[in-house]
């Protein structure tokens, strides 16, 4: 399962507040984006952290704005790849199925777009077929905001809302809204 030939999982920091389970899914998620340097698996260990304890604290999660969940969404990117740090991209990305992302110009008022999605759900997390966690999870997808990362990104922000659906964090990846990974 782990796909780290010749690289030491020892060598990589974990916050405290992950457990076992967690780091498996670090690692695979990570393995699944190809993003398996040191510096990648502790920089999305450190987003999955924060993540995960926003998620526990309830209340907090719960008094979070639009503004906030478009910051939350920068803070997550910049922990996941340092090169996120300067923000949304300004490069063009086209999938490996041929398909674009939207335009660099267009992710701000996408991800507006996106947060203020995010917050209804918070408020009424319901299954309602406009609104669920894996529709959320491909609009993120699409938008595609950052150089690299938008994986490993949209998986937190998936996992951030089941767990405001279910009241527990998801101990799985997110669903292959894309048919891409076996």
């Amino acid at each position: 399962m782990n796909g780290f030939e010749g690289q030491s999982k020892e060598n990589v920091s974990y916050p405290e507040n992950l457990t076992p389970q967690d780091i498996a899914l670090v690692y695979r998620q990570c393995e699944i984006q190809h993003a398996t340097s040191v510096e990648q698996l502790e920089g999305f260990a450190n987003a999955y952290s924060k993540a995960k304890e926003l998620a526990q604290t309830r209340e907090k999660l719960d008094q979070l704005t639009p503004e906030q969940i478009e910051g939350l969404i920068l803070e997550l990117g910049a922990l996941t790849e340092k090169r996120n740090q300067k923000g949304f991209r300004i490069v063009p990305v086209t999938f490996a199925n041929g398909s674009r992302a939207i335009e660099a110009d267009k992710i701000p008022r996408a991800i507006q777009t996106f947060a203020q999605g995010f917050k209804s759900f918070l408020e009424n997390p319901t299954e309602d077929e406009r609104l669920n966690t894996v529709l959320l999870y491909k609009q993120f997808e699409e938008i595609h905001p950052f150089e690299d990362g938008n994986g490993r990104v949209g998986d937190l922000l998936w996992k951030i809302l089941e767990s405001k659906k279910t009241k527990q964090w998801p101990e799985k990846l997110p669903p292959d809204v894309f048919g891409e990974n076996k």
